[in-house]
Formats: structure tokens, sequence, C-alpha cells
């Protein structure tokens, strides 16, 4: 029997466009991420405990104010990074920008009013502030915290709410390590201490706020709610947990040494032994396979 030519061609375009689909849908189980150095990331974490060691000896100056900025800035960028590999520039710049002016925003309506934190004032350690009230770095300070949060919340909810309330909590936990720190450090003062070392509890309730809505805009930018973050995503908050979880310990701030030493293995064990879930482990999940229309 003689196939005609017309027949072959479509045959094999109906072959390559399933090829294409399968392979497509290959790339959407994982999604983009950007590559981890794994034992580069482990060789820094043991430097910024080091770091924290002599920061805690020999506490900054303020005409050192550079080298605060600079640490943050630097903190950041592995987190930032990997999420414009993960979103594409044009989300992913969308996402950390709409992040840091609700940062800013929050921290300074809280330096003017007392609230969502109670009433503090920064210091001359941390770098030039914006309108005299709040460091040019917060946004950047800030908002790979949130990124951590929500990575790790999505990886127990795929439950919008749910996420959110976790990552608000993931935020309280991170910042019960590094407020004592900053404020034995003199990065800012509050106008009355509180009990958990000098720092109030409003401060707690102020982050899990905060922590709230920002998770709600990290959602709206990124409604991806059955594709787990990429764990690189992780990658800032392990950095600075390492850091500040030295310098509390090295300061006899015994509790929030044990905090932070407690989130950083807890990020060091998803950071360094996660992989991705298999398409069968996600249909286990109730997570529905990507349809596919020839």
């Amino acid at each position: 029997m003689n196939v005609s030519s017309e027949t072959r061609n479509n045959f094999s375009k109906g072959s390559a466009t399933i090829r294409s689909v399968t392979q497509g849908d290959r790339r959407e189980a994982r999604p983009r991420e950007s590559a981890v150095n794994k034992p580069l990331y482990l060789c820094a974490s043991l430097f910024l405990m080091l770091c924290g060691f002599f920061v805690a000896k020999i506490p900054v100056r303020p005409e050192l104010a550079f080298v605060s900025s600079v640490f943050v800035m630097l903190f950041a960028l592995p987190s930032y990074r990997a999420t414009i590999t993960w979103l594409g520039w044009q989300h992913g710049l969308r996402l950390l920008i709409a992040l840091g002016a609700f940062a800013i925003c929050v921290e300074m309506f809280a330096v003017a009013t007392g609230y969502p934190y109670g009433r503090f004032v920064y210091g001359e350690k941390i770098g030039a502030r914006v309108f005299d009230l709040v460091p040019w770095t917060v946004p950047f300070a800030w908002t790979p915290l949130l990124l951590a949060a929500m990575t790790l919340a999505r990886r127990c909810t795929t439950h919008a709410l749910r996420a959110a309330l976790l990552s608000a909590l993931i935020l309280v936990a991170i910042d019960m390590t590094l407020d004592p720190a900053a404020v034995a450090q003199g990065f800012w003062t509050w106008a009355q201490p509180g009990l958990f070392y000098q720092v109030p509890l409003s401060n707690f309730a102020g982050w899990f706020v905060s922590g709230l809505l920002g998770s709600f805009i990290f959602q709206w930018f990124v409604p991806r709610a059955n594709e787990p973050s990429p764990l690189a995503l992780l990658s800032s908050s392990f950095l600075i947990l390492s850091f500040w979880s030295s310098a509390c310990f090295w300061m006899a701030l015994w509790i929030p040494a044990a905090l932070g030493f407690a989130l950083w293995l807890l990020i060091a064990h998803i950071f360094f032994s996660w992989h991705w879930e298999s398409p069968r482990r996600r249909a286990q999940r109730g997570i529905a396979p990507t349809r596919i229309s020839l």
C-alpha cells in the first residue's frame, strides 16, 4: 500500500507536536531555577559565622555604616537573582519592587506613628535614612526574608490563606533572632524596651501583620499555588541566619541564638537535600497534570 507524501508529512508534524508538547510539560513540572553552588554557599555560611563573632566582639562604629549597607545588599543578591531567574525579568522585578515598596512604606509609617511595631528610632550604624526616617536598605533587608518564608510555607500547603499565615509566623521566628542582636548592636532603639532582650512584644505582632500582608502581595504576583517556589529563594535567608545566629551566640543572646540556628538547620536541610516532586508524587497529592491537546 502506498502512503501519500501528504499523509507522511501530517504524521511527522503530529509526532513533532506530541514531542514538543510533552517536552513542554516536562519543563512545566519544575519551574526555572538558578543554579545553586552548594559548596560555595556552605563556605560562605561558615565565613559569615566567623564575621558574626567579630561583630559581636567589635561592634560596628557609625563611621562604618556603609559596611552594613554593603552586607545588606550582598545578602539580598542571591534571592533576587533566583526570583528573576524563576519569574523572568519583567515579573521578577515587579514582585521585588512591590515587596520593597511595601517594606519601606510600612517601616516609614511605623517610625512616624509607632504602628504596627511600636515606637523606635534607627541609629547611625545602618546607612543613610530616607526622609530622615528609615535606612534606604530596608527593602533589601526585609524582602529576602519574605521570599524565604513564603518558599517554606508553600512547601507545607497550597492553600493561599494558610500559606500566608504560616509565612507570617516564620517571619516572626526569624525576627526573634535578628531583632535582639540588632538592638544590642545599636542599629535601632526602642522607646520602651520590652521583655524579650529589650524588644517589645508589639514588634512581633507588627511583624506578623506586615508579614501576612507581604505574603498576600507575593501571592498576588505569583499565583502559581500548585508550583513550589525554587529552593534558591532560601539562599539569602540561609546566609543572613548564618551571620545573625552566630552574632547572637557570641553576644550571649541564648534564646535568639538557639532559634536562629534551628531555623538555619531547617533551611540548610531543605536547601541542600530537597528534590523536586515527581509527576507521580504530585498526582498522589491531588495536583492535576497539565493536559495535552493535540
